[in-house]
């Protein structure tokens, strides 16, 4: 007798195992920020960034090239859909072409998704190869928003603890996503409008002349009242394997 109730618990405990589905609809909503890429860092100017609502809305973020002397790094809301094995988003970007990523799913917890991108139907417009990328949750994308805001201007770090005695940039962030970039030019400062993006330690900023416009991406890896210091990872050429580390350290004014 004890061994049948035995035999029945075991087998309905085995069915309700088999029933039981993964809830990662639950578990992706938040905004996702690209890190690896075949367990490679990519450089900081590849960096996209994936937000997705209760709702089936998305947001998606990366840098696009438009020609030689056009670049910006475009937010576009989208749609996805997402189950047990695979997530797709999809929609215009940034928001005249149309764009469907499709992804299956090898990890995903509530700080860390690790998926195979399997299928682009417009690799042109966004340049993504195929194969494995991990992302990392941003619990809060605006966190550093009060601490940056106003002028800081940069010195490019040389080797060891030294810095350029001279700044080479300048900063200046406004509000939500005002921002000015400046360069010396000719013995002045040449200011360029644009806009900034925040996605926690993450930051990416548009800025244009008047016949060109550029993005950047950073890295934000230290920030006190004073001081910012401001990291990036470059690709020395499209086949490089090796990324060369560009430092700045933002001093405010």
């Amino acid at each position: 007798m004890k061994r049948s109730a035995l035999l029945l618990m075991c087998c309905a405990l085995l069915l309700v195992s088999c029933n039981e589905k993964v809830n990662n609809a639950k578990t992706i909503e938040g905004c996702w920020i690209c890190t690896d890429f075949n367990n490679l860092t990519i450089p900081t100017d590849r960096m996209l960034a994936m937000s997705f609502e209760a709702n089936g809305k998305a947001v998606y973020c990366q840098g696009v090239t438009k020609d030689a002397s056009h670049a910006e790094f475009v937010s576009s809301l989208m749609r996805y859909q997402v189950d047990e094995e695979s997530f797709s988003i999809y929609g215009l970007f940034p928001e005249k072409d149309s764009l469907k990523m499709q992804f299956d799913i090898v990890s995903l917890s509530k700080d860390k998704l690790i998926a195979n991108l399997t299928n682009v139907n417009n690799q042109k417009l966004v340049d993504r190869p195929l194969g494995k990328y991990t992302f990392t949750k941003v619990t809060t994308a605006d966190k550093y928003l009060n601490s940056i805001q106003g002028e800081w201007e940069g010195y490019r770090h040389q080797s060891g603890d030294k810095f350029d005695s001279i700044p080479s940039i300048k900063m200046k962030f406004a509000g939500k996503n005002g921002f000015v970039f400046s360069k010396p030019f000719n013995g002045h400062w040449n200011d360029c409008t644009g806009t900034f993006m925040l996605f926690g330690e993450k930051m990416a900023v548009n800025y244009a002349t008047e016949v060109s416009s550029y993005y950047n991406c950073w890295e934000i890896a230290s920030l006190n009242t004073k001081e910012m210091m401001l990291r990036k990872y470059n690709a020395e050429s499209d086949t490089a394997s090796m990324l060369d580390v560009v430092r700045f350290k933002m001093v405010k004014l």
